[in-house]
């Protein structure tokens, strides 16, 4: 299903007078979220504490340009061929892990290709945005909220609402379907736009009446991509 079709359907729900929740995931689906991690590598590549890990290794990882299809960092290390001991790896993804996760390095984010005016236009003509993301209160909350503030998100109460887990460790795929199952007592129609396969089928599995748009931009691969639901190749235009 493209980008015209399920706009034609969301419209034809909105005028036959239904209520309808539209959930956007942020990470990898409004957001691309490559720029976030570039700039913490090259950040990590010039510590001394991870430069006297192995220099050369050290060297290559400040000069490496991440792909917005790229996943974590072991895609960035294998396509440049950055060869290093065990100890210079685990400590990159530690300093990758610690600031990926926070307020600060949100900045570095880009919206993601007609993201912005799809959300805008929807909030506009009367549905319900309601932004469910993985990102944790504790480490993301406020840097997430400033982001989307200043991207121009809407973000009014009550049509608008931003989700984010209490606190970090829960996992991503029971958080979500029990939003979306909460949500779906409020709403005639709930869509649920998502680019992690995982929480994809979570949902599917727990609420069969919900709207899956599997958003095709860059994931974990912990499960294989789905072929049977509607489909958006990583833009919004």
């Amino acid at each position: 299903m493209t980008l015209e079709t399920i706009n034609e359907t969301l419209e034809s729900q909105r005028k036959a007078g239904k209520s309808v929740c539209i959930t956007l995931d942020l990470d990898s689906t409004l957001y691309e979220v490559n720029t976030r991690t570039e700039r913490i590598l090259h950040e990590a590549a010039v510590l001394p504490a991870i430069r006297e890990l192995d220099p050369r290794a050290a060297e290559a990882l400040e000069n490496v340009s991440v792909h917005v299809e790229d996943w974590g960092i072991r895609e960035v290390m294998s396509r440049y061929q950055i060869k290093a001991t065990i100890d210079f790896f685990e400590a990159v993804r530690q300093y990758w892990v610690k600031h990926f996760f926070s307020h600060d390095y949100l900045a570095y984010d880009q919206v993601a290709p007609g993201a912005l005016d799809w959300v805008k236009d929807k909030f506009e003509k009367g549905f319900h945005i309601h932004y469910l993301t993985g990102r944790d209160i504790p480490r993301m909350g406020v840097g997430t909220r400033k982001r989307l503030e200043a991207d121009g998100f809407p973000l009014e109460e009550p049509n608008c609402k931003l989700h984010m887990k209490p606190r970090s460790g829960l996992p991503d795929d029971h958080y979500k379907t029990e939003v979306t199952k909460h949500l779906t007592g409020q709403f005639d129609e709930v869509w649920f736009f998502e680019n992690e396969p995982v929480n994809l089928y979570a949902v599917e599995r727990a609420l069969p009446d919900v709207h899956l748009v599997f958003f095709d931009s860059v994931h974990s691969r912990k499960m294989t991509s789905p072929d049977h639901m509607m489909f958006l190749s990583g833009r919004f235009k």
